[in-house]
């Protein structure tokens, strides 16, 4: 068994992923469509003598495509695991609508019999719909997590991506297709065929000798001639396409948490402090997706595989130090010196890193010595004594002989 977990880290499915490429793709479609399924392919035995059936081994674990996947709801009252009903070694042969047990015949030639268990997902497959129970498929959604499906956050930028495209392609257009030409020049003249026959003839001139120097002579009866250069393709300034795109572009990364400091864009890192709110922002974010891993899919994988006594969990976006540890520590030590003067006991917990549970101090009985009867403060000894072991004397009497009185 051992070793057949350690087959399905290296080559998950029969296509030979990875874990760690399935993960990927899973984690991409959640991204994406907000929508991932993650299938757990077992194998079953039946217990002939019960009727049960149990897990033997997980042989697959595989990404499946959220457009395929679609949750088993029910049409009358739209609750899933009361549509259609399955049994688990022969899911294609068995699909009832209601429970009961298998009538498929087995191998050895026997009815199966095994109890039919409900459907929760159904996978449209090789033109057909394969169904599954609730522990064979895990479903997460991050942007938008409701009963059944998640909602897409593409949808919500479609019209800025749509613009952007529109953008490339007017850049493609400009430069490859229409082909215009960086300028024009236009000269004023009242004899423009004597102008175009003196302008081809100086270019011929100038293909068989590049150093020539043009020298064109033009007629103006009116003198009202001059020449004007338009500049074409230079600068999409008129069009303010580039600060347009820069905007789009930031406020669809930003949908997704990514700052410009990790689009490599250094103009707007205005120094230490912003550069540190960027990262720490970015680290949360990765954080919280590590989150959809950590307290879904892998308790999910964990649960199949038969495995309880390990928790894992991947590494956090943000290494600590030694000195952030022994900074904590020492906040930590600070904390228990603290609880100790309120009369509590700290105890250590058990493992390398510094840390307390506190307990309430046992108090001694009344009337002991350090308590309030005794004149002092919890846990203060009592006043000692002058010297030569005699009593304090007590107040003088105010004037008239009449006692002190008594406390208020």
């Amino acid at each position: 068994r051992r070793q057949r977990q350690m087959c399905i880290r290296d080559s998950a499915n029969t296509f030979h992923q990875p874990l760690l490429n399935v993960l990927m793709e899973f984690f991409d479609d959640v991204m994406i469509a907000d929508d991932g399924f993650l299938l757990v392919n077992k194998e079953y035995e039946l217990d002939r003598d019960t009727g049960e059936i149990f897990v033997k081994d997980v042989f697959e674990i595989t990404r499946l495509h959220p457009a395929l996947v679609e949750f088993d709801i029910d049409r009358k009252d739209g609750l899933p695991e009361r549509s259609h009903y399955i049994c688990l070694l022969h899911r294609n042969e068995q699909i009832n609508t209601g429970p009961g047990g298998c009538a498929a015949v087995a191998e050895d030639g026997m009815p199966c019999g095994a109890e039919l268990y409900p459907a929760m997902y159904r996978y449209y497959w090789r033109g057909r719909y394969r169904y599954y129970t609730r522990d064979e498929i895990f479903h997460a959604s991050f942007f938008a997590p409701s009963k059944t499906y998640g909602y897409s956050p593409v949808l919500t930028i479609f019209e800025k991506i749509l613009t952007l495209t529109g953008l490339d392609r007017t850049y493609y257009r400009y430069f490859y297709e229409r082909r215009i030409p960086p300028g024009v020049v236009i000269s004023y003249t009242d004899d423009p065929e004597s102008l175009e026959t003196e302008i081809e003839r100086i270019k011929m001139q100038m293909l068989q000798d590049p150093n020539t120097f043009p020298w064109i002579a033009a007629a103006s009866r009116s003198n009202r001639g001059r020449t004007d250069h338009i500049r074409l393709g230079y600068t999409f300034e008129e069009l303010d396409i580039l600060s347009v795109r820069q905007e789009i572009r930031e406020r669809i990364a930003m949908l997704w948490g990514v700052t410009p400091m990790y689009q490599g864009d250094s103009s707007s890192v205005g120094g230490l402090t912003r550069e540190t709110a960027q990262t720490s922002m970015f680290e949360n974010l990765v954080e919280s997706y590590q989150n959809v891993i950590n307290r879904g899919v892998i308790p999910f994988i964990l649960k199949s595989l038969g495995i309880t006594d390990w928790e894992i969990q991947l590494t956090p976006p943000l290494e600590r130090t030694e000195e952030d540890k022994l900074r904590l520590d020492k906040q930590r030590i600070e904390n228990a010196q603290a609880m100790i003067n309120l009369g509590y006991t700290p105890v250590k917990t058990k493992g390398t890193e510094v840390k307390f549970t506190f307990e309430k101090a046992p108090q001694p009985p009344m009337g002991m010595p350090g308590m309030e009867g005794a004149g002092g403060l919890p846990g203060m000894p009592p006043p000692m004594p002058p010297a030569g072991g005699m009593a304090p004397p007590p107040p003088p009497a105010p004037a008239g002989g009449m006692p002190p009185p008594p406390p208020a």
